[in-house]
């Protein structure tokens, strides 16, 4: 059955005038999963990613990783992200935004976390894009993609639109939608299987470039906080 594997971009520059570029972490990890996944026999038939440089960055990297000059890839309008500093930006509190909301990690994603609650709730005066609309023309881009013919696709694109695809695929409650985007770590890789009509979640949040030698490269939002690892035997 065909495979949709999309990855999440490596860690970007948190704090820095411009965000949306790679750090040098995230450039390290990047070509990390490209050497795994090449060791490991992977090659995608057709590759995607949104708009974000981020995106275009991470491919890079994991073609550098796999000994490619470079992947080609489509750019797709079902992995666009959605604005998340114009969202916090139109609550009506301009100029009034907590201390270090825009470089302190915590407040910064505590902040982000009870405002996109409120944009699920529709409590937001006009926001850049009311969710509605956005699950719609996500919804419908998102189809498209499944429906390419290829047998392994790679996709690159952010956490909203990664988490989208989850809420939507498994039929959870908006409010889970923020939850999952803030554990999905840097670099994690989702792989669909799909058919006609249909898809399903083979695995989620994978890690397979993080071996000994590379436990160091581990990132994700919240990155920082104490996480546990449960195995099913």
């Amino acid at each position: 059955m065909p495979e949709l594997l999309i990855t999440r971009h490596a860690q970007a520059s948190f704090g820095f005038a411009n965000y949306d570029k790679l750090s040098d972490l995230g450039h390290k990890k990047s070509v990390a999963l490209g050497l795994t996944r090449s060791k490991q026999g992977f090659i995608p038939n057709r590759c995607f990613t949104g708009y974000m440089k981020r995106n275009s960055e991470t491919l890079n990297g994991i073609a550098k990783g796999m000994g490619l000059t470079r992947i080609n890839a489509e750019v797709h309008q079902g992995l666009k992200e959605f604005d998340f500093i114009a969202l916090l930006n139109s609550c009506g509190n301009r100029g009034k935004e907590p201390i270090y909301q825009h470089t302190c990690k915590k407040t910064y994603f505590k902040t982000l976390r009870n405002t996109v609650l409120r944009w699920q709730k529709n409590e937001i005066t006009n926001p850049p894009e009311i969710l509605a609309n956005f699950s719609k023309h996500f919804k419908n881009n998102h189809n498209s993609l499944i429906k390419n013919p290829a047998k392994i696709f790679l996709a690159l694109s952010s956490g909203g639109p990664i988490n989208e695809i989850l809420t939507s695929l498994l039929e959870l409650p908006a409010h889970h939608q923020t939850n999952l985007k803030l554990q999905t770590k840097n670099c994690s890789l989702s792989p669909f299987i799909f058919a006609t009509n249909l898809c399903y979640l083979h695995i989620f949040n994978e890690l397979p470039h993080l071996t000994n030698k590379y436990n160091a490269l581990l990132s994700h939002s919240k990155k920082g906080e104490t996480s546990c690892r449960i195995a099913a035997i």
